[in-house]
């Protein structure tokens, strides 16, 4: 071996690293580990750079502790700063992160003049929420000047991390114009326009990067999503088109056009698509979509029983995302039962009344089971002029968990003057400071927080939204909601009829024991004669009727403020085809008819 050179075998290495060819550069780094036992003339730079390699390989592979050990060698071989930045990152994986900043500062010691060093210390302080250090940290990068784009996109993820969307946005501008080509920060960006419902905010920052020449298939598919919550359908397809042709087997692109095809009522087209993914190795959560998607082409194609099949499979892997999801569930039923054990604080309502601000705004607030109609009633009410419609955005859970007001034993600190207010203070940020008329917050499960409503809003209106129990509870079980804890209890049919009665007989215990000013509304109604419906709903409210929440072409323009997966459905004309949709299920719900039938009666529906 007298005639290898170990500096051309680490430099083949690192060049095989950067290609992806892990195999290559670990081979070339253990030959140059095997020639220094017997070349003493090997430097310890070399062996020890050769060591980072193999721990390189390790951490590329996201083997974290194999990789440590190989960076703890080449550090105990030759003071090598770049082993120390490399098993900074290694610890940050790990999310350890006073180790990360440790070897950080490890290799800043011995190369202060590297400037990724601190980008690697900067990101593990805010791993560690060491928030001062690390906006320091990030700022010496800028006045750096050579990573300056790195610097304000890192200061940006803090600010939102942070809550400071305004600062973060800021960042990410400035960070884009310090390097157009870097694409993180109009992500980031996007994703806080999107947040905010505002989807064709999020495609013109997209469309920048496109136009910066930056192509590749991620910036066409989120392209693609956000299209098709504009309901722009023929462009989210084109989109998931144009990422394909880059990365033919890119899944959440497949999914993106499946999901095109739906809209287009192409249901063949789309299960010829997606089946074949579900014999491939690709995540849960994208298995999870695909049974979704299949089973909703099945069901408009009235194939029941594959159908059921299809959404019994797909809640399956959805609940395979969730950590410990029969507890969650659990803990969403027990949420209600300390509801109803409040009630015995409710002599405390009266008392409340005289604490109430100053404040002749009207708050209504529209609850329901989920997949109720509050979505397209709160997009009709969303038209009338005096009206101001809050889509479930958690506002008022929101701030009860920021006052911690968890129940009314907590009074008078915080009181419920003080969530009114913070309330009212939250509506006025949101409405740019114009004071409003009427505010509908829209939130179905707020139901359960009717006494607490009650406190801090003693003059409020309570519109309750109602469908035909078993549609309400099948249209729950037919959608891929996510992880909130509540819409666990949907991944199972048993535990989706089961949470529908605790909530609804909640709902009767609240109604019975509160005096609430509470108008209900099914959802069937509104389907058979909208505007009747719609003239007694503003009747409640003391509203005068205005035609314009019946006109169909303003809801569809409305439909990117929607964030519920109904909407696909409310910016189309009234329609009837998911009215008693149950009945075709029936074979597969009819167990669970005495769980429901005291409300099938209470509400005046049939089981015809």
């Amino acid at each position: 071996m007298p005639n290898i050179d170990p500096q051309n075998l680490l430099s083949d290495a690192i060049s095989a690293i950067s290609s992806n060819s892990f195999d290559k550069a670990r081979k070339k780094a253990q030959q140059i580990i095997k020639v220094s036992r017997t070349r003493p003339d090997v430097p310890p730079g070399i062996l020890s750079d050769a060591q980072h390699v193999l721990g390189v390989v390790e951490l590329k592979l996201k083997n974290y502790k194999p990789a440590l050990r190989f960076f703890k060698e080449a550090t105990s071989t030759f003071d090598n700063a770049d082993a120390y930045n490399s098993m900074s990152l290694a610890y940050f994986a790990l999310e350890d992160a006073d180790k990360a900043i440790d070897c950080a500062n490890k290799a800043i010691r011995l190369k202060s003049h590297v400037v990724t060093y601190y980008v690697s210390r900067g990101k593990a302080e805010v791993l560690g929420e060491k928030w001062d250090e690390a906006i320091s940290t990030f700022n010496y990068i800028i006045a750096n000047g050579e990573m300056v784009d790195v610097g304000y996109y890192n200061l940006g993820r803090i600010h939102r991390l942070l809550g400071n969307d305004d600062a973060a946005i800021d960042a990410f501008k400035k960070a884009i114009a310090a390097n157009h080509l870097n694409v993180d920060p109009y992500f980031e960006y996007k994703a806080i326009l999107t947040e905010k419902l505002d989807y064709q905010g999020g495609i013109d920052i997209l469309h920048k990067l496109e136009e910066a020449g930056v192509i590749y298939d991620r910036l066409f598919m989120e392209l693609s999503i956000l299209s098709e919550r504009l309901n722009l359908v023929s462009e989210a397809k084109a989109y998931a088109a144009k990422a394909l042709k880059i990365s033919p087997r890119n899944v959440d692109a497949i999914i993106s056009l499946a999901q095109a095809e739906v809209r287009e009522k192409n249901y063949e087209g789309v299960i010829r698509r997606l089946k074949p993914l579900l014999k491939r190795n690709i995540s849960t959560h994208q298995i999870a979509d695909a049974h979704f998607l299949i089973a909703e082409a099945y069901d408009k194609l009235q194939e029941t029983d594959n159908a059921f099949a299809m959404y019994t499979r797909g809640n399956q892997f959805a609940g395979k995302q969730v950590a410990n999801l029969q507890e969650t569930v659990a803990n969403s039923r027990q949420v209600i039962q300390q509801r109803l054990k409040e009630l015995e604080y409710c002599s405390l309502v009266e008392d409340s009344k005289a604490e109430q601000p100053d404040d002749d705004t009207q708050y209504v607030f529209m609850v329901g089971f989920p997949r109720s109609g509050t979505t397209l009633l709160g997009r009709m009410l969303d038209l009338h002029s005096k009206i101001s419609v809050f889509h479930e955005e958690e506002s008022l859970s929101n701030i009860l968990r920021k006052l911690k007001f968890e129940s009314p034993d907590s009074i008078p600190n915080p009181s419920p003057a003080d969530v009114h207010q913070e309330y009212a203070q939250h509506v006025s940020e949101m409405l740019g400071g114009v004071k409003p008329h009427t505010v509908v917050d829209k939130m179905p499960l707020s139901l359960i927080l009717a006494n607490v409503i009650k406190q801090a809003f003693p003059r409020a209106k309570f519109i309750v939204s109602i469908r035909h129990p078993f549609d309400a509870c099948l249209s729950c079980f037919m959608q891929n909601f996510g992880h909130k804890p509540a819409m666990n209890n949907f991944m199972n049919i048993r535990t989706t009829f089961e949470y529908y009665v605790e909530v609804m007989n909640s709902w009767n215990v609240f109604v019975d024991s509160l005096e609430l000013d509470v108008k209900v509304l099914r959802y069937e109604d509104l389907l058979d004669a909208p505007e009747q419906y719609m003239r007694e709903l503003f009747s409640f409210m003391n509203l005068e009727w205005e035609a314009e929440v019946l006109d169909q072409k303003r809801r569809e323009n409305a439909g990117e403020l929607i964030n519920t997966p109904s909407y696909r459905q409310v910016g189309k004309k009234l329609n009837k085809s998911a009215v008693m949709r149950w009945k075709r299920y029936e074979k597969y719900l009819a167990e669970y008819r005495p769980l429901l039938q005291p409300f099938i009666e209470q509400y005046g529906y049939t089981l015809d």
